[in-house]
């Protein structure tokens, strides 16, 4: 046991050999980086890690998480300098001890030894073919014995993460121990569709032991499997795919991935051996975090936490274990069920507040402050990363990709890298039929859903068909698409508008007659499309009443997932799905893949448009469609429902194609100037229902509107401007910042970091000596969201807008524009468009949680129903950001503990959470040259703090974005 120590003031040293990233490959090492982000929020003295390595490529010099980095033959010197001054050391390897050790044999500072990076060797021998854990126990201690002895007992605690590890070193020395449970990803709330993961990993050596998956079992296997599944199988280990390859039939190729990880996340079962070579906590760590089913055998369990889901995954009970994989593979009651006990281990043994109670414990121990509230910010982390988004002040489930639950089995990540290559070389036509051939509907899911649905209860959809004049074949085709649903419970409702076509008559009398779903009322004169769909309405008796064009087609399967969504949800009054167009020729094309419920997107565009479903008491409630609106008579129809009504589910399947025929709105936006007028007027008649003080302008394109909103009041707006050096940027952002702002009522902030540029300094002196602005200074280590908070604390005005020192804004009306939205009581936070100094869109509001990122800022020219309307979005940049102080005051500012990047998107995040809405609005454009004044930053630790609050990558999803859409521009579908 070590030496007691005097207190110190010093940094608490982490030395290691090689970079803590969080995102490294080796399980290991992202152990101990999470371990480490955590003891930074823990402990009060300032956190400096070192990497000694002899490689500098081991550990690089401009790793962000490292603070210094050493290539040195003698680590003993590094060490004992960095000890001089520290107020602990925690050493990640015996070996940096044994030479930290060596260098200060007298007043060295309290010791941690983090036993995780033991050479793995010592683990696999550990665990010897055929050995009990008794024994394996013993030929761990015999290992240890002679390499870590000494260090041991010095050390003045030891940490692991591993249980068995650690029960070896507590037969080897007195010194105070503590387990720790290892943090892997995120837990998550839901799985993701049993039908939506590649089939059988297998991870780890080939072996032929006793009890364990071995060669012939796995030939065994291969057997079984048919042509569908090999897709499915993928071989992760280095000397399994030889074998394997030996007895596949001809041309077949299972892939062979490098990234284990990555597939893991994407898999439906993992298949793992005895052996490994690495330690199983961390491999269990991450199937549990990520609730993946595996299947092994009980001595690889060890004495791990998983234990626990024994009796769901122990091969080795199993008589015929290749039966029992391919159950797995196939079997979604015993996936999904497997799945969830999987992760309710991760619940209990991945909580990061139980890491965090044993790391408090280890620092208290040496003697190290501890801070109250950044315990407590840990301890609700468990809570904070399972949660669900909240937008609008609405908690919105995040299942993933939930509504595809019945499609074919989604690719491994280098298949899905591969569509997007596909994709770019055949372009977005092409690239639909892909994704149309990946995800909807295949005849054998429509037989059994026709069948499970004859005996089962459900709500009756009406289905309203107007017709005038109706090309008799294409509106065959139109009543065909509701004949051929696998949901039996529907009535079509067709009013015929005094067509003069004898052939359309006589259809749709013969229609009526084969099927008594189908009623047929023809009206004695001509009521335009608003009157005819009434006409229909009154002859519906189902709950719910759908809409249907005369031309247009359903998707076989539409009913069935409305009425699926209404099992889910029985109180929804509104839904709508995606849609997509028919040429001519009858080509299936350009979808339009739609955002969740987006209230001032329907301002701006009919976004819903096809396939609505409406609760027919809400119809009737609302004064059915109104006359004097032929063109957008069901714009001005869905303004009306969604005022009565919040409860409102999207479908994000393309259940509706609208057919595209010369003439129609279908195949040219401006085909019918009337149809935009009328869609002017049914806007701005909401505008006045709702008490809203705003005026409706052309938008971008064709029927697409520009609401702008009035701002009597003129309150004082506080421009906050962070800068360093760079006066050729901050000079012409501020002149015509103020230039453009009119009679706007401006106060100027700006916040000086360290600039030691003459031009600069003087700019800035002579700036606030003619009374133009103040600057407040921050001579301290960057910080932006320090810096803003401070800056915004030293303000007046009501309202704040953050802007970046490299923007220079491109419309003269800009800020009454941003201004106009953020005075809204509903709106908490509101962006710009921005564009590279280009001309290239660069951000176009910020999509959450999309393929592998965090936050990607959209920028998407063909996906201009998005980018170029007024929309509601998850989060926006703090590049140019406009709030009411109350809100930023009522969420305690931006978080300091992002200290640069993800600040924005947190604080956008916690703004939802209170209710409000985050807007984004291309009629404040801006340029801007971002990273000019500093560079790309973008340290790990404020991406695992994020991750650690909000979720990583696929733990949920964007309600305003679609889980269709993949990452780029022009945007991939993702197939």
């Amino acid at each position: 046991m070590g030496s007691q120590h005097a207190p110190r003031r010093g940094p608490l040293v982490v030395a290691s050999r090689r970079e803590l990233s969080p995102q490294s490959a080796d399980p290991l090492v992202r152990q101990v980086a999470r371990r480490v982000a955590l003891l930074d929020q823990l402990t009060e003295v300032p956190i400096r890690h070192v990497c000694v390595e002899r490689d500098p490529e081991t550990c690089p010099p401009d790793s962000p998480t490292v603070d210094q980095q050493f290539a040195t033959d003698d680590p003993a010197e590094v060490l004992g300098r960095e000890a001089a001054g520290a107020s602990a050391i925690w050493a990640t390897d015996g070996a940096l001890a044994d030479h930290l050790l060596r260098s200060v044999p007298e007043g060295l500072p309290p010791l941690v030894l983090d036993v995780t990076e033991l050479p793995s060797s010592c683990v696999a021998a550990s665990r010897p073919p055929g050995g009990r854990n008794s024994d394996g126990l013993q030929t761990l201690v015999d290992e240890l014995r002679g390499r870590e002895r000494r260090v041991f007992d010095a050390a003045d605690h030891i940490v692991c993460a591993d249980s068995h590890l650690l029960s070896a070193v507590a037969q080897l020395t007195a010194t105070t121990t503590t387990e720790l449970a290892p943090t892997a990803a995120p837990v998550r709330t839901s799985s993701r569709s049993s039908q939506q993961r590649s089939g059988l990993v297998h991870y780890g050596r080939w072996t032929s032991e006793p009890g364990n998956p071995d060669e012939d079992g796995f030939n065994e296997l291969v057997k079984h499997l048919g042509p569908g599944d090999w897709p499915l199988l993928t071989v992760l280990s280095q000397d399994a795919w030889p074998r394997l390859r030996q007895n596949l039939p001809s041309g077949i190729d299972i892939p062979v991935p490098a990234d284990w990880l990555a597939v893991l996340r994407t898999s439906r079962l993992a298949l793992l051996p005895r052996r490994f070579g690495t330690p199983p906590t961390s491999v269990f760590a991450e199937l549990c975090a990520i609730g993946l089913p595996f299947q092994t055998t009980m001595s690889a369990l060890g004495a791990t936490p998983a234990r626990a889901v024994a009796p769901l995954v122990d091969l080795g009970q199993q008589a015929d274990w290749s039966t029992a994989i391919r159950r797995g593979l196939r079997d979604d009651g015993w996936w999904i069920e497997t799945a969830e006990a999987v992760r309710q281990i991760a619940v209990e043994w991945l909580d990061p507040a139980t890491q965090a109670a044993g790391l408090r414990t280890v620092l208290d121990t040496i003697g190290l402050p501890t801070s109250d509230g950044a315990t407590q910010v840990v301890q609700e982390e468990p809570t904070r990363a399972s949660r669900r988004i909240s937008i609008g002040g609405t908690l919105r489930d995040a299942p993933d990709l939930k509504e595809f639950d019945s499609t074919l089995l989604t690719h491994t990540a280098l298949v899905r890298e591969r569509s997007r290559e596909l994709q770019r070389d055949i372009g977005p036509v092409h690239g639909y039929g892909l994704w149309r051939a990946a995800h909807l509907d295949d005849p054998a899911t429509l037989e059994d859903q026709r069948r499970s649905s004859i005996e089962r209860a459900g709500p009756t959809i009406s289905v309203l068909l107007p017709t005038y004049d109706s090309d008799p074949a294409l509106l065959s085709e139109a009543i065909d698409s509701v004949r051929n649903q696998t949901w039996p419970h529907w009535q079509l409702c067709i009013a015929d508008d005094a067509s003069p076509n004898p052939e359309t008559r006589a259809l749709i009398d013969l229609a009526s007659a084969s099927d008594d779903r189908i009623v047929a009322h023809h009206l004695p004169e001509n009521r335009g499309i608003a009157g005819a769909t009434n006409a229909a309405l009154e002859q519906a008796h189902g709950t719910f009443v759908a809409f249907l064009d005369h031309d247009d087609v359903l998707r076989p399967s539409a009913l069935y997932w409305v009425a699926r969504l209404l099992e889910e949800d029985p109180e929804l009054d509104l839904i709508y799905s995606d849609e997509d167009r028919l040429d001519p020729e009858g080509n299936v094309f350009w979808p339009f893949f739609k955002p969740d419920w987006n209230p001032d997107l329907l301002l701006s565009v009919n976004y819903i448009t096809h396939f609505t479903v409406v609760r027919r008491s809400v119809a009737e409630d609302v004064g059915r469609l109104r006359t004097g609106f032929d063109g957008s008579q069901d714009h001005d129809f869905l303004l009306r429902v969604t005022e009565r009504t919040s409860r409102i589910g999207h479908l994000a399947k393309p259940l509706y194609s609208w057919r595209q025929i010369p003439g129609s709105t279908s195949a040219d936006s401006a085909a019918k100037p009337e149809s935009h007028q009328a869609g002017a007027r049914a806007i701005s008649d909401a505008l006045e229902r709702r008490g809203i003080d705003a005026t409706v302008h052309p938008g971008f394109g064709p029927n697409w509107h520009w609401v702008r909103y009035r701002t009597p009041a003129q309150p004082l707006v506080s421009v906050i401007v962070p800068t360093r050096n760079h006066v050729e940027l901050l000079a012409p952002c501020i002149e015509e910042t103020l230039a453009s702002a009119g009679d706007l009522d401006l106060e100027v902030l700006l916040v000086d970091n360290q600039s030691d540029d003459p031009a600069t300094l003087d700019w800035l002196d002579s700036f606030e000596a003619a009374g133009r602005g103040k600057v407040v200074r921050y001579p301290h280590r960057f910080s932006y969201a320090r810096q803003m908070n401070l800056a915004v604390a030293s303000s007046t005005g009501s309202v704040l807008l953050l802007l970046n020192n490299d923007t220079r804004p491109l419309s003269a009306c800009w800020m009454n524009e941003l201004l106009g939205h953020a005075l809204r009581p509903e709106v908490g936070a509101v962006g710009a468009r921005l564009l590279w100094p280009d001309g290239r869109p660069q951000h176009e509001g910020i999509v959450l949680n999309a393929g592998e990122a965090i936050a990607w800022n959209m920028a998407a020219t063909d996906q201009t129903p998005y980018t170029r309307n007024i929309r509601d979005v998850t989060a926006v940049t703090g590049a140019c950001l406009m709030t009411r102080r109350s809100v930023f005051d009522s969420v305690a500012g931006l978080d300091e503990q992002l200290r640069i990047a993800y600040n924005d998107v947190d604080f956008c995040l916690r703004v939802g959470e209170l209710g409000y809405r985050v807007v984004y609005t291309p009629w404040a454009e801006l340029v801007h040259a971002e990273s000019s004044s500093r560079g790309s930053l973008h340290p790990v630790d404020d991406e695992v703090f994020y991750e650690q609050r909000w979720g990583r990558p696929w733990s949920v999803r964007d309600p305003l974005y679609n889980v269709s859409l993949d990452l780029g521009d022009p945007l991939p579908l993702r197939i």
